[in-house]
């Protein structure tokens, strides 16, 4: 095979492996295991019993092992060659390795893989001696997979996933394009396994996902064609892919090492992040009895930079002639394209500093990091025309929140700033916090899905004892427990701005209810509460009906996806037959009946103000719609869906 033909057939290969996804069965499945009892052997006999399954099987090892005579990264010659195996592609395909072994892994009969727990031990073995990848990383497939993948969900991927850290890789013609219906997975992971140095086809990066890696979905965005899904990987409770004992190989020589999980806790980049994703539990922690029970931490502030915003010496062509084309424009999209820190401050020049009109730049789904966010920060000092700036989906962590910190104390026309996704924890808030308590414009700020414990929701609340200008805060997909909620309870008895705040896929629970549900009689300015896929059952419910009496502003109760039941359906519904100012109540996915359905229905006849009740995917057979049709048919105008 010519260089260019093995180019074009490695593009083919990596393009389905890339894009094999509508193959899971997002179902749970038995764990994979029995292979971890098996010895470590050669690449030809760990083969041997696959030559029924695939017949050429035995040929395409030995081109392998011919090919992995010196491996990278310290692995076995017999280790390389059963990754390279893994990444060969031949016709047919159904008696290809890698798409036979990921068949066998969605499928629910465990027995078929028996034939393959020597090679799944062997690969198994030279995958997680190779270096971990901790990273965003990006799948995808030219269908619209998004119906699939729900919000607040927890999936697995049962198959081995191949993915890219490059974003330009998956939008090239050869693969997704930039035309046409696609679904674009963005993954926060934290076990994966680079293979470059061991593929048959090493001219791209890959990045390996294990076999039965569990993902929460944590964010979407509709593009039009394009559907950008966010996962985060999660442990699981218990190993849904059996560890190996693993063994270090030098050439033929091994040598037996403790065993090692795929769940293991994973040491960060920084300091911050490693302490969030060992997966500590903050809910064991003693509830605490006071807002203050230890001082605040206190962190070094950064001094104002003298950075230069000088046209810059690093040049983008595609990224300058883009601004270019939109010098005069009010609205810069340039989210997925792939950009870095140093193209920041080529945006910093040309965007936020010779563009007087510009009042809103998206820049989500790049690469940006801490410097990256130090030359929009200095840009943000002088500018006087910025309204909202969208940063989500990079990794500027808490050093890049310092600088952009820096900036708020300064810019006076800045109203929203989005940091979805960008590994911020505690510090990252603090420094955000104590620059809002100077800002007198900034009204939204969106923090979901990073890494804040109680410890930053406490800084935070201090700030929101004082400003009053925010008016929405997003902590959604956080590590936020009822000891979190209690700060923030006891900053809005006090707080007269903020109107919005989310804070779904957290870990509150009853109590943290009860103390936000206390708050909620003193408040007079808090209008809509996310309070979804937490762990709220019907005793936080009872909370929320006896506050649902007193309260005289909340419009907007969203509980989806918690443990309420009948029980707390009917004291929400007796709430609701005095509260007289609530629109709208979802309560899907509850573990909602008949009984509740009716209790609900019961409630609102009295109530004339609730115009939308949202009870789907919960257990509502043909009596209790029956209570409800009967409703819709006396109001409409009111909506309900189950």
């Amino acid at each position: 095979m010519t260089t260019k033909g093995k180019k074009e057939e490695g593009i083919t290969q990596r393009y389905l492996r890339i894009t094999d996804i509508a193959k899971e069965p997002l179902d749970f499945l038995s764990p994979i295991c029995g292979y971890e009892k098996m010895p470590l052997v050669s690449l030809e006999e760990a083969v041997e019993k696959l030559v029924n399954l695939l017949p050429t099987i035995q040929s395409h090892a030995y081109i392998a092992k011919q090919k992995c005579k010196k491996p990278a990264d310290g692995l076995s010659p017999d280790e390389s060659a059963s990754i390279m195996l893994y990444t060969m592609g031949w016709e047919p395909l159904d008696e290809c390795l890698y798409f036979v072994l990921n068949d066998t892994l969605r499928s629910a009969n465990r027995q078929k893989l028996k034939p393959w727990f020597l090679y799944l031990r062997l690969f198994l073995n030279g995958l997680l001696r190779l270096p971990l990848i901790r990273d965003v990383v990006h799948r995808g497939i030219r269908m619209d997979l998004s119906k699939e993948y729900r919000m607040g969900e927890t999936i697995i991927w049962w198959g081995f996933s191949s993915c890219t850290t490059a974003l330009n890789v998956l939008q090239s013609a050869q693969f997704l394009g930039k035309t046409g219906t696609r679904t674009m997975f963005t993954i926060q992971c934290e076990s994966g396994r680079d293979i470059c140095n061991h593929s048959y086809f090493s001219s791209e990066d890959e990045v390996l996902l294990l076999a039965a890696t569990q993902f929460k979905v944590i964010g979407y965005l509709d593009q039009g064609d394009l559907h950008v899904i966010h996962l985060k990987e999660e442990p699981s409770p218990f190993p849904l892919l059996q560890p190996v004992p693993l063994v270090s190989s030098s050439n033929d020589s091994t040598t037996s090492k403790p065993a090692v999980s795929q769940t293991k806790s994973i040491s960060s980049k920084t300091d911050q992040t490693s302490e969030t994703f060992s997966s500590v539990n903050l809910a064991s922690k003693p509830a605490i009895t006071s807002v203050q029970p230890k001082p605040l931490k206190t962190f070094p502030t950064s001094q104002p930079t003298n950075v230069s915003l000088s046209q810059p010496q690093y040049r983008n062509p595609e990224l300058e002639k883009k601004l270019a084309e939109k010098k005069n424009a009010a609205k810069l999209e340039l989210e997925l394209m792939n950009l870095t820190d140093e193209d920041m401050e080529i945006v910093a020049h040309y965007a936020l500093k010779n563009n007087t009109k510009l009042t809103s730049l998206n820049i989500n789904s790049n690469k940006i990091q801490a410097l990256g966010a130090l030359h929009l920060s200095n840009a943000l000092r002088q500018n006087k025309t910025l309204t909202t700036l969208r940063l989500g989906l990079n990794r500027i962590e808490n050093k890049g929140a310092q600088y952009l910190s820096d900036a708020l104390r300064q810019n006076a026309t800045l109203t929203t700033l989005e940091l979805v996704c960008n590994f911020i924890g505690d510090e990252g808030v603090q420094h955000l916090s104590d620059a809002l308590q100077q800002n007198k414009t900034l009204t939204t700020i969106d923090l979901e899905t990073n890494v804040i414990t109680c410890e930053g929701v406490r800084y935070l609340s201090e700030t929101l004892r004082q400003n009053r200008t925010l008016s929405t805060i997003s902590l959604n997909t956080n590590d936020i427990n009822d000891n979190g909620m209690q700060y923030l309870s006891d900053a809005l008895r006090q707080n007269k701005g903020l109107t919005i705040l989310e804070v779904k896929s957290n870990s509150i629970g009853d109590q943290g209810v009860q103390y936000f549900s206390d708050a909620l009689r003193q408040n007079t300015t808090l209008t809509t509460i996310d309070l979804g896929f937490n762990k709220i059952a019907a005793e936080g419910a009872h909370y929320l009906s006896d506050a649902l009496r007193q309260n005289k502003t909340l419009t907007t109760l969203n509980l989806r996806k918690n443990q309420i039941g009948d029980k707390g359906a009917q004291y929400l519904s007796d709430g609701l037959r005095q509260n007289k100012t609530l629109t709208t109540l979802i309560l899907e996915d509850n573990q909602i009946g008949d009984q509740g359905a009716q209790y609900l229905s019961d409630a609102l006849r009295q109530n004339k103000t609730l115009t939308g009740l949202y009870l789907q995917d919960n257990q509502i057979e043909a009596e209790g719609g029956k209570h409800l049709n009967g409703l819709k048919n006396r109001d409409p105008c009111l909506y309900v869906i189950w």
